[in-house]
């Protein structure tokens, strides 16, 4: 979460897409991690020697930041569209919004 919250000083309009994607990428970049903490066999457990119920409190809020980031990529990308007015170009130009009857 440090990582989203450094050095915020975009200019211009770029201020809320560049805050949004980088939510959004700090949540793929977590995505490896939360799968390498499932199940009761997994290689970090092995790695380090931990039973996986310790894990799984790692994996529950590795899973919890992620929820967060991705909620944060939602909302400051559609706060941004719609301040600058582009909510609708976005929506029709962008091919993975999904939208009634595709």
């Amino acid at each position: 979460m440090g990582l989203q919250f450094f050095d915020w000083d975009y200019p211009g309009a770029q201020y809320w897409e560049a805050q949004g994607l980088r939510a959004g990428w700090l949540t793929i970049a977590q995505f490896p991690l939360l799968l390498l903490l499932a199940g009761k066999r997994n290689l970090i457990g092995y790695v380090v020697g931990v039973s996986y119920e310790r894990l799984q409190i790692l994996h529950r809020w590795v899973a919890r930041v992620m929820l967060l980031t991705a909620t944060i990529h939602g909302g400051v990308q559609a706060y941004g569209w719609h301040k600058y007015g582009v909510m609708q170009i976005e929506i029709d130009t962008d091919s993975c919004i999904p939208t009634v009857g595709d």
